[in-house]
C-alpha cells in the first residue's frame, strides 16, 4: 500500500482594500443648491456652499440643522483641492475659522481626508502650517498643565483659552456650529504641535508638527496668492537648533585641546630672566641711550619678551629700543610707550592709559645681543622723576595665541547661539507662559 502526501492548503489571500465611497451629490433644504459629499459614509454634517446653512447629512431628509444667508468665503485653500502631503493624497472636504475670543486673532482649520487614512487637519496662522491628526490614546492632561509627556517628547505649554467658531464651509464628520467655543491648551515640542481642546465633558487631541508653506503650495496649487510666513510659529523648527549641535561639539574638542598645547607650552618653556634693571627718568636724562651687552639666548629659536613698567602720573615715556645680534648684526627695532593720565570731573574721577606695556619677538635665533635703549620722556623739571622697570625674559609661553585661538572657538557658536536665542524670544513673545529668560530683558 503507497502512502500518499496530502498538499498544503492554498494561502488565503489578503482581504482587498474597501474602496473609497463615491462623492453623493445632494440639494440644500434652504437654498436647493448641489451640496457634494466626498467622505460618504464619515461625513454627518456639511456647510452649504451657496447659502452657508449646516445640514444633518447623516439625517435621510437631510435635516436643516442652522439657516444661514452667507455665500462661500475666498480662503487659501480650495475646497475639493486634491495634493499629496506627507506622503499621502490628501482632499480638502471642510474649512473651519476660529477666533480666540480674548485676543480676537483668527486662523484656518481645513479638514483633510482620504478613504484609507481618515482625517487630517492642516492648520493655518500667519502663512504658517501644522498637520494634525486626532490622538485616539488617552492623554493625561488635567487643567492647569505646564508640561506633559508624548511619543518621548516633552512638550511645554504655549497658550490656552477659548475658542469660537466663526466660519464654516464644507463636510464633517461632526457638526459644526457657528458660535460654539471650546477651551484649548496648545503644547509645543517643536517642530511639534498637542492640543486639547475641551468641551462640555468631551475631550480632543490632536497631535501633528509643522509644514513648510512651499510644502502645502505646491500640493494644493495655491500659487500666488499664497501668503507669506509672518513672524515666527509657536512650533516652527528653529533653523539653528541643528547648525548649535553640529558646532558645538568640535568647538568643546577645539577648545580643549588649544588648553592642553597652553598648559604644554606653559610647562616646557624655560621662562628664563635675562635682565631686571630698574631705571630713573629726570629732565636732564631725556633721549639718553642705555646699552645693555652681552645678553646670551639659547641657541635654539624662541620668543624674547621686553617688559616695562613704570609710576608715571599724568606724563608719557618712550623706549625705542633695537636689539642687535653681535655676530650678524640683525637687529629687530621695537618701541615700548607708557603714558598715563587721571584727574576728576563733575566730582568723578576719571583715568586713561596705563603705566606699563609689553613688546614680544618671536623665533628669535640664540646668540649673543646687545640691547641698546633710547628714552623720551614728559619729563621737564625736577621733581618730575620718572622710574621705570626693563625686564627681558626669553622662551616665554605666550598667551595671545590662545586666546585668539579661543574666541575663533567660540565665534560660531556664540553667533548662532545669539541668533537661536532671537528666534525663540520671538516665538515665546506670543505666549503668555514664555521661560523667564526670554521675557527678563523686556522686564528691565
Amino acid at each position: 500500500m503507497t502512502e500518499t502526501t496530502a498538499a498544503p492548503p492554498a494561502a488565503t489571500p489578503p482581504p482587498p482594500k474597501p474602496r473609497p465611497g463615491k462623492p453623493t451629490l445632494f440639494d440644500c433644504p434652504a437654498c436647493g443648491g448641489a451640496i457634494k459629499l466626498n467622505a460618504v459614509g464619515h461625513s454627518v454634517s456639511a456647510v452649504c456652499m451657496h447659502c452657508g446653512s449646516l445640514v444633518d447629512t447623516n439625517h435621510k431628509t437631510l435635516r436643516l440643522l442652522q439657516r444661514a444667508h452667507e455665500k462661500l468665503r475666498p480662503s487659501v485653500l480650495t475646497l475639493g483641492a486634491r495634493g499629496m502631503l506627507a506622503g499621502k493624497k490628501w482632499q480638502v472636504i471642510g474649512w473651519i475659522e476660529k477666533q480666540d475670543t480674548a485676543s480676537r486673532s483668527t486662523w484656518d482649520e481645513f479638514l483633510l481626508f482620504n478613504p484609507y487614512y481618515g482625517f487630517r487637519f492642516l492648520v493655518h496662522a500667519d502663512g504658517h502650517w501644522s498637520l494634525l491628526g486626532v490622538v485616539k490614546q488617552s492623554v493625561a492632561a488635567p487643567e492647569g498643565l505646564r508640561s506633559l509627556e508624548f511619543e518621548r517628547q516633552h512638550f511645554t505649554i504655549f497658550q490656552e483659552g477659548e475658542t469660537k467658531v466663526t466660519y464654516a464651509a464644507g463636510e464633517f464628520y461632526w457638526r459644526v456650529n457657528r458660535g460654539e467655543t471650546t477651551k484649548v491648551q496648545d503644547f509645543i515640542a517643536p517642530p511639534f504641535l498637542l492640543s486639547i481642546e475641551r468641551a462640555d465633558d468631551e475631550l480632543n487631541v490632536a497631535y501633528g508638527e509643522y509644514v513648510s508653506a512651499k510644502a502645502v503650495a505646491a500640493a494644493f496649487g495655491a500659487g500666488d496668492r499664497f501668503p507669506t510666513p509672518r513672524g515666527v510659529a509657536p512650533n516652527q523648527p528653529s533653523p539653528y537648533t541643528a547648525k548649535l549641535r553640529a558646532i558645538i561639539k568640535p568647538s568643546f574638542i577645539f577648545i580643549a585641546a588649544a588648553i592642553l598645547v597652553q598648559i604644554g607650552a606653559i610647562v616646557l618653556s624655560d621662562n628664563r630672566v635675562l635682565v631686571e634693571k630698574q631705571f630713573v627718568t629726570r629732565a636732564a636724562d631725556k633721549e639718553k641711550t642705555v646699552v645693555i651687552p652681552a645678553l646670551q639666548l639659547s641657541n635654539e629659536l624662541a620668543d624674547v619678551v621686553v617688559e616695562t613698567r613704570s609710576n608715571l602720573n599724568n606724563q608719557w615715556l618712550e623706549v625705542d629700543f633695537q636689539l642687535v645680534n653681535e655676530k650678524t648684526d640683525q637687529s629687530y627695532i621695537f618701541r615700548n610707550a607708557m603714558d598715563y593720565y587721571s584727574g576728576y570731573d563733575g566730582g568723578e574721577s576719571w583715568s586713561e592709559g596705563s603705566n606699563h606695556t609689553d613688546s614680544v619677538l618671536p623665533m628669535v635665533p640664540g646668540g649673543e645681543y646687545t640691547l641698546i635703549a633710547e628714552v623720551d620722556s614728559s619729563v621737564t623739571a625736577a621733581g618730575q622723576d620718572v622710574s621705570w622697570t626693563l625686564r627681558v625674559r626669553r622662551d616665554v609661553a605666550l598667551w595671545a595665541n590662545f586666546w585668539t585661538a579661543l574666541a575663533l572657538a567660540t565665534l560660531i557658536p556664540l553667533y548662532l547661539g545669539f541668533r537661536y536665542f532671537g528666534f525663540e524670544k520671538q516665538r515665546w513673545s506670543q505666549s503668555d507662559h514664555a521661560p523667564s529668560w526670554y521675557t527678563e530683558s523686556e522686564e528691565n
